[in-house]
């Protein structure tokens, strides 16, 4: 009880807020990977049972004999298993999925951990894990709130009983966590989001300018930037964000930054919204192989794989300082959306 109440004044939580499973979760599910001191003397209790069961010391295996009784959980797993390490990962899986199984019982909390372990992997997220560490202490506070939907926006403060009204004073709609961040409807807000949008496809277009194949000309929907070529070049109405072009194909990169609970629907509006795009090619184009790719950014700055497209059109893959770059951009800026939520300008 007083490591999570350290923990929730560390991270400036609500009392409301869960912390012991978000603590030993790992840090590849969104956790901070630190077991809970109840974890940790089982683990303990199993390695001196497994002693004891395979000691060749006759009191040392009565002992464990005589002891089955009270420790019937732990002695299982040495049963079921052919050596301590494997035993000890069974475990430590237990309490994972334990932690985890009661994040998924929340409503509002787990909401956004269990959707992005549907929508990432576990490599993605242990990287964007270890990235916030360089994070300021607003900031990390901050993405640490949002993830577990805990940010005193007027939903959660009308929940909590400190206002009567929920509503966001811009568009009137229920002022949540994901309003905030990615769904307000207002002209302040869309221009945030934009701008939000608009910092990532620059850091994304500029890395891959440096990196294109041979051969190949990048087109990006960037106003006033020089370096890559205009959309217009190659489509009649419908843009995608980024498009590059080889001899005969044509491979496209729609970005999207939206909620941690959307990037898998995200990703299914953007391919159906450029099933037809090979309709909009200009008739020098025609003949060009048409392949449609994505790529969703969460609010946090966490993204989804798009190698497919990278391997296809660029020479390198995504290093992890234009990862953490994109991180950055990304938090810093929901954070300012966060922060001016109810101003119009």
């Amino acid at each position: 009880m007083k490591i999570s109440n350290a923990v929730r004044y560390w991270l400036e939580l609500p009392i409301s807020s869960c912390i012991t499973e978000i603590l030993s979760l790992p840090v590849n599910r969104g956790g901070f990977g630190i077991p809970s001191l109840c974890a940790t003397t089982e683990k303990l209790r199993l390695n001196q049972r497994h002693k004891f069961k395979n000691s060749t010391n006759e009191e040392n295996h009565s002992l464990w004999e005589l002891t089955k009784s009270e420790n019937v959980k732990v002695d299982s797993i040495i049963l079921k298993t052919a050596d301590r390490k494997t035993a000890m990962k069974i475990l430590s899986l237990e309490k994972e999925e334990f932690a985890f199984d009661h994040l998924k019982q929340l409503k509002i909390q787990g909401q956004t951990i269990v959707a992005l372990s549907e929508a990432v992997s576990k490599a993605c997220l242990s990287k964007w894990s270890k990235a916030l560490n360089i994070l300021t202490t607003p900031l990390y506070n901050f993405t640490r709130k949002a993830l577990q939907q805990q940010l005193p926006t007027a939903s959660n403060l009308a929940r909590w009983k400190k206002i009567l009204d929920p509503s966001c004073p811009l568009c009137q709609k229920r002022q949540t966590n994901k309003h905030v961040l990615s769904n307000c409807g207002s002209l302040s807000a869309l221009e945030r989001y934009k701008q939000r949008h608009d910092k990532v496809l620059t850091i994304l277009a500029e890395w891959m300018r440096r990196n294109i194949k041979p051969n190949h000309t990048i087109h990006v929907d960037l106003e006033a930037f020089e370096g890559y070529r205009p959309l217009s070049e190659l489509f009649t109405s419908k843009r995608p964000d980024i498009a590059i072009l080889s001899a005969n194909r044509i491979d496209t990169l729609e970005l999207t930054v939206c909620h941690e609970t959307n990037m898998i629907k995200s990703k299914q509006y953007k391919q159906s919204k450029y099933e037809n795009l090979k309709q909009d090619l200009k008739s020098t184009y025609k003949n060009c192989r048409l392949i449609n790719h994505t790529a969703e950014v969460s609010t946090l700055g966490i993204m989804s794989d798009f190698s497919s497209f990278a391997n296809q059109t660029l020479m390198a893959s995504l290093p992890d300082n234009i990862n953490i770059n994109i991180i950055l951009s990304v938090i810093s800026s929901s954070f300012v959306i966060y922060c001016n939520r109810n101003l119009s300008s």
